[in-house]
């Protein structure tokens, strides 16, 4: 099911679909993408701090501005496909990033980190935000520094760096996974876990929005890069023009929404 809107002052056409489970065979070519008029963007399904922001039918964000900028610089409309960020599975933004599963997409625009077992099975386009994980924690919790994490429980969501980071650098720290992020940062504010793990633009965010129960632990338990994820046997063209607009736009972008 397709449903459609124009974004105003941007000259792009957009559809938003979910996703119908029918595989495409071979990535497209830049040329492909052309004649076709109309570039196709998985994102996840769910809001993700100031990277993409569903409002009903609406999309908006520092990432999709991105994609915008993108089908722009290539002379055709985008398609967003809205995607569960899954376990894994066929048809979800885990299945590519882990297995290669690739469906009906040509770019993922899904906040996902730049890592060298990603890479193995995916093509990621020039960095597109300098990050890092960030412990977000109750004020009430006791925690100062990463090493008062031991005993704790720590929050983080399923399938990502973040829940991996929980073992590496909270040592002793209970991990306790959530599907999507909105309820884990929940359960933060309920108080059943103690802290959040999250790239740190998230943390900040979140920290803002409840200054009264919430604060960040000023030094990042990793520093990371986001990118655009493209099939591993992508055309090396479109992959090279997706990196020029976003080396082009990155700097603008982030001003944008982060300053």
């Amino acid at each position: 099911m397709f449903r459609k809107y124009a974004v105003v002052g941007m000259g792009l056409f957009f559809s938003l679909a979910l996703f119908s489970g029918i595989a495409f065979g071979a990535p497209r070519s830049l040329e492909e993408i052309q004649v076709s008029g109309t570039i196709r963007i998985a994102v996840a399904d769910q809001s993700w701090g100031l990277f993409r922001i569903w409002d009903g039918d609406q999309l908006k964000g520092f990432e999709v501005d991105l994609c915008n900028a993108i089908a722009e610089s290539l002379g055709v409309t985008v398609e967003y496909k809205a995607v569960p960020w899954g376990q894994g599975e066929e048809g979800s933004i885990t299945g590519a990033l882990g297995k290669g599963i690739w469906k009906d997409w040509d770019i993922i625009a899904s906040g996902a980190t730049i890592t060298k077992e990603r890479q193995e099975v995916v093509n990621f386009a020039d960095w597109t935000f300098n990050a890092g994980q960030i412990l977000v924690v109750r004020k009430d919790s006791g925690i100062k520094t990463a090493e008062d994490a031991g005993g704790k429980k720590i929050g983080a969501q399923e399938n990502t760096s973040s829940l991996e980071v929980i073992g590496l650098r909270l040592t002793g720290a209970e991990a306790v996974p959530f599907e999507i992020v909105e309820e884990g940062f929940q359960a933060l504010l309920e108080g059943s876990i103690q802290g959040f793990v999250i790239d740190a633009p998230l943390a900040v965010q979140q920290a803002k929005l409840h200054p009264e129960i919430l604060n960040v632990v000023e030094r990042p338990l990793t520093r990371e890069r986001l990118g655009l994820v493209l099939p591993k046997d992508c055309d090396p063209e479109l992959l090279e023009k997706v990196s020029a607009v976003v080396i082009e736009k990155r700097k603008d972008l982030y001003n944008k929404w982060f300053e």
